[in-house]
């Protein structure tokens, strides 16, 4: 239904250790994405008062004539295996691989990248306005 919200979804998560992490969600309209959002959560040995924290959120904008993508490379970091995980989408979603071999890296991808782009970018130069943009902008780590 285009004019109107989709019914709420409600997700039963539970936590496989104690400590801070954070849980991604990538969404997907007719198999293109559309967005992101990650909240942090603390996940504690004890119970405690459900709604004891308030996140603000924010709406998803989604641009209704933005062209259907033939493939997408979705790239998820698995922290605990220190690994970069890769899954192609195809044909609006129907066909998802993930049969592709996770490449373990050292240390957190957010850095790699960061220097990444800041190598790649010491080429351009100061020509480009997009470039200076970019690395004022604080970068946000995969999770």
């Amino acid at each position: 239904m285009p004019d109107q919200d989709s019914a709420p979804v409600v997700f039963d998560v539970r936590p496989r250790q104690v400590g801070h992490t954070d849980i991604t969600l990538d969404f997907f309209q007719s198999g293109d994405p559309v967005g992101a959002a990650t909240v942090a959560v603390e996940v504690t040995p004890y119970e405690i008062a459900e709604g004891a924290e308030s996140h603000p959120g924010r709406p998803l904008h989604i641009e209704p004539d933005i062209a259907h993508p033939d493939m997408v490379l979705h790239v998820a970091w698995d922290q605990p295996a220190s690994a970069l995980r890769f899954t192609r989408i195809q044909e609006g979603g129907a066909s998802w691989n993930d049969g592709f071999r996770p490449i373990r890296i050292n240390g957190e991808p957010g850095a790699h990248a960061a220097e990444f782009y800041r190598q790649i970018a010491s080429l351009v130069g100061t020509a480009d306005p997009t470039v200076e943009a970019v690395l004022q902008r604080q970068v946000q780590p995969f999770r």
